[in-house]
């Protein structure tokens, strides 16, 4: 299993250049030709139905392309869609309710090319996962110094626990506690945020900003850490002085004029 530096998730708001509506499917269309390689489809508007049938699409055009897609929010659509993973919010089930509903499934995610970001100008890397220890709830283990969050080095891979049969899961964390809370259930990698305000989430957490960040990344854990909410290409040079494993971006890719063009700043 390998973990993207850059992810990149479908708006319902997304708009063309002519200000003309963007779906989903359009929008997974032109991030996959732009070469995106791990691409999260977050439907917040439709009914449950409407949003499967998307997400059945939207894997068909992943899996042409060799490129992992993760469901938002919601197990189900993860397990009827044959999609790679699914990422929980604050809201939604536990990781382990997550892996009672899809985790068993048994198929393999084809390995992706990582387009790297955050990797001193680099492209590629990986993040190697070891067998799981288990979906309970436990005592946070003392964080190890070792892997991404390392003081700010590169070039290392990081150990994590895949989650059962495969599935990837991700889990949003705005807070140290909840980044203990996501280590301990053996998450695949945690959404760290909102980095700073975006328009394209409703009820947002407090933005964590630079000193927010380092908080967490200071702690080390071993869980690989994605920030989001309102990222440039210019953050780079501060994310990538915290250690964070990669970038979560939205409107200021889809949201573009141009997919590709925008897609390609945020590549190193």
């Amino acid at each position: 299993m390998k973990i993207s530096r850059l992810q990149i998730l479908t708006w319902d708001g997304a708009t063309d250049k002519h200000g003309s509506p963007r779906s989903h499917i359009l929008q997974v269309k032109e991030l996959l030709d732009a070469g995106a390689d791990w691409i999260q489809l977050r439907q917040k508007n439709g009914t449950d139905e409407q949003k499967i049938k998307v997400a059945i699409e939207a894997v068909k055009l992943c899996k042409a392309y060799n490129a992992t897609i993760i469901i938002n929010d919601c197990p189900k659509i993860c397990l009827e869609s044959g999609a790679d993973g699914v990422h929980l919010g604050l809201s939604d089930c536990s990781v382990a309710q997550a892996r009672e509903i899809i985790g068993s499934r048994d198929r393999e995610i084809p390995p992706i090319s990582t387009e790297g970001v955050l990797n001193g100008g680099r492209r590629g890397g990986s993040v190697k996962m070891p067998p799981s220890r288990g979906g309970g709830m436990q005592k946070v283990p003392p964080i190890s110094t070792e892997g991404v969050l390392n003081g700010g080095r590169r070039g290392g891979s990081v150990k994590m626990p895949p989650s059962r049969g495969g599935i990837i899961i991700g889990g949003t964390c705005n807070t140290q506690l909840q980044v203990s809370q996501r280590v301990t259930e053996n998450c695949d990698y945690i959404g760290l945020g909102p980095y700073r305000f975006t328009g394209t989430k409703n009820n947002l957490n407090p933005t964590l900003g630079e000193s927010g960040v380092k908080k967490i990344t200071d702690l080390h854990p071993p869980t690989p850490i994605i920030v989001i909410g309102g990222i440039s290409p210019s953050d780079y040079p501060t994310l990538k002085s915290l250690g964070v494993w990669g970038v979560a971006v939205s409107s200021a890719i889809v949201g573009a004029a141009n997919i590709k063009e925008a897609y390609k700043e945020f590549v190193m």
